[in-house]
Order: C-alpha cells, then structure tokens, then sequence
C-alpha cells in the first residue's frame, strides 16, 4: 500500500503540470472529430456504439473526460473517477457548459475508490493502467464492477510497443539532467516528427504529450501475455481486441471458436507480435507493400487464372482435360511458383534487414546513453533507422466479456 501511494503521488506531481488527457477540442468541428474517431475505434472492435445506449458505465481514471462526453453522446451514463482535482474540475465544466445529463465526475482515487459489485453493465479505463502500480489491482477492480454479462473496455500501452518511447526518455533524461526547459528543448530537437503526429492524430497538446511519456516518472507498459493470464485467472471471455495476435488469411469456418489450441503456435504467434510491436513505424499496408509490387509477375492474375481453369475443367460434365488445358495449368503452376518463390525471398530479406538494423541501433543507442562523453551530436548520430512514424505501438485496445 505504501509502495502504492508513492508511486500515485510521483504520477500526481507530475501531471499537475499538465494533463496529459487533456484533448485539445476548441469548437464543434473538433468534438464532431474526436467523435468520429471513437465511432471507428468501436466499430474496428466490433462494438457498435448502439451498445452503449442506456448502459450503466464507471470509467476509472477518467482524466479530463472527454472520452466519457463522447460515450455520452452515445447513450451512456457514466461515474467517472480521477485522482486528480484539476482534471475533474475541467471536466465538469465542460460538462455545465455542454449542458450534459447522466454523467459525473469525482475527484477519488483508484485506490480509495470502492468498487459497486457487479453493479455497471460496461467498466473502462484507457491509458491508466500504465501510470498505477499495482496494474492488477485495477484490473480487478474494473472486473469486479462488471455484472454478469457486461463488458470491461480497457485502453493500454504494451510493453513492447513502448520500448521506443522509453528510449526517447531514457536519451531526454540523459541530455536535460533533470532541467525541464532543456527537456522540452531535446524533445524539440530529436522527437518532433512523433510529438507532432501525436498531436495530429490523437488530439492532444504539445505539451500534454511531452509531459506524459518524457517528464512522467511512472509509466509502465502492460504485457498482453501478463494481460491474457489475468483473462484467465478472473474466467472472462474475450471479445475483441486491437491490434490482434492471430494467424494471417483464416479459413477456418466461422462457426469455429478461432482460439489456437496449440501452446507453442500460440505463444510463438504472440511473441512475434510482440517483436513487430518494438519496431512498428508505418501502416501495415505500407509495411506489406511488397506483396504488390513483384517484380516481372502478375500473382493475383495467375492465381485467378490457374482457380478459372480448373473450375472449367471440373464443370464440364464428363470432366475431360485436354491436353491444352492440362499444358496451360501446368504453365500457370510454373509462373505461381516464381511468383511465391521471390515473395517469400522479399519478406525474408525486408524482415531481417529491419530487425538488425533497429535491434543494433537499441544496443548502440543504450551503449552511447550509458558512456559518460554522452551528447546531443552522439546520439543525433547514432539515430538513422528508430524514432520515425509510430516510433512502436501506441495505444492497444482490448475488449473482454464476464460471465
């Protein structure tokens, strides 16, 4: 408990400078956004928003609370809690000013906070559980508020996915020797292109966004493996989760249950999320652009064509292959083994050079951090492949039903 209270009063002080919740709404047109962008993360989890009409819903660690003002707009009605006086008073005055009805904020603790057995049908909390200590206990708290067919919605940042970020404060730390202004001035220099993006996308402000991952004492990335063993251990069923662990191109019948059965699979498919999660810099479509652009082959269209000419020859009624046919399969088969032969020699060859490459400039990078000649050109660099795009992986969302 003491280990506890220390850990909130770090988080505490440090968020007093600025909330790093807060979400920079300034009119309509930025709400109607910020909403928007909610719709499409429910439906990409396959909750409608419709789910959230009339239901009874508690957010632990509500921050600011514009997160809970959009489950507001979608029927929902909402206790919110926060440890943090300012953040509250904030959001209650957006609330009077918005005129809002069936929602309140208090300003309580996670851990003075007594949980209402089984009482709300959703319990959420999203980019808390990285700032408390006991990351368990928070979890439990939010299934011990679930009744028996409701849902616990939980936003976090995993470990792996954080590991560059943590470089990033590891070098701010490093250079700034605890100055604030030269934390902002390094983050200026070296992290723009991901502050920037950040403020871009998920709405919050400069600031707001430095304070949370480079000033912030206490940030902790949650395992999904650590996550899946508390699914277990509390007998909650999943639902839906992203980004996902699972086997590429399916086709399993969809009356199946998709659990792998397989232990080893499992845990190597997991793991190797895992390790893509560390070095994550792009879109997914991005990263996968070489399945489009085989040189010297057409892969879609010679698979189609090899699928069309078998369908021909097993709905003519005697099934007769003639020896063209047979010649032309035989043709494509020829073509579709180039094909997948220099596919697989292209995602080989653009893995392993994006795993070294990253994993040597970690190694080099905590090398430079740990010399005592550390400065601003030495790191400057050594950075060439890390600190770009998603810089990791930012917020996962997981979605778990309790029974």
């Amino acid at each position: 408990m003491k280990k506890n209270k220390i850990f909130s009063n770090r988080v505490m002080e440090d968020f007093k400078k600025e909330s790093p919740s807060k979400i920079n709404i300034k009119n309509n047109k930025d709400l109607n956004n910020y909403l928007n962008l909610h719709v499409n993360l429910f439906e990409n989890l396959k909750f409608p928003t419709e789910l959230f009409k009339n239901k009874k819903i508690i957010d632990l660690g509500c921050g600011t609370g514009e997160v809970d003002l959009v489950i507001n707009k979608f029927g929902g009605k909402l206790e919110c809690i926060d440890f943090q006086k300012k953040s509250i008073e904030y959001a209650n005055f957006i609330k009077k000013k918005k005129g809002l009805k069936n929602i309140s904020f208090k300003n309580i603790s996670i851990e003075d906070y007594k949980v209402k057995k089984n009482f709300f049908d959703i319990s959420i909390s999203f980019g808390v559980i990285n700032h408390v200590y006991d990351q368990e206990g928070l979890f439990k708290k939010l299934v011990n508020s679930t009744k028996k067919g409701g849902y616990i919605i939980l936003g976090f940042v995993e470990d792996a996915g954080l590991i560059q970020r943590l470089l990033h404060r590891a070098i701010i730390r490093k250079l700034s020797e605890n100055d604030e202004k030269k934390v902002y001035e390094y983050a200026k220099k070296l992290f723009s292109e991901h502050i920037n993006r950040s403020v871009k996308f998920g709405m919050r402000t400069y600031r707001g966004i430095i304070n949370d991952y480079l000033v912030n004492q206490a940030y902790d990335g949650l395992s999904t493996i650590k996550l899946n063993n508390w699914i277990k251990k509390y007998k909650l069923k999943y639902y839906s989760s992203l980004p996902k662990a699972e086997l590429p191109i399916r086709i399993d019948s969809a009356t199946k249950n998709f659990e792998l059965k397989n232990i080893h699979l499992k845990k190597n498919i997991e793991s190797l999320y895992r390790l893509r999660s560390i070095f994550a810099h792009s879109k997914d479509e991005k990263v996968y652009s070489h399945l489009a652009g085989i040189k010297n082959s057409n892969i879609s269209k010679n698979i189609e064509n090899l699928i069309t000419e078998i369908n021909k020859i097993l709905q003519v009624k005697n099934n007769f292959a003639s020896n063209k046919n047979l010649k032309k399969l035989k043709n494509l088969k020829k073509k579709l083994n180039f094909d997948i032969s220099y596919l697989f020699k292209n995602i080989k060859k653009n893995t392993l050079n994006n795993f070294s490459n990253m994993s040597d400039e970690i190694i080099n990078l905590l090398e430079v951090i740990n010399d005592k000649n550390c400065s601003y050109k030495l790191i400057k660099k050594k950075i060439k492949y890390l600190f770009k795009g998603y810089n990791g992986l930012g917020t996962s969302y997981y979605i778990l039903k309790k029974y």
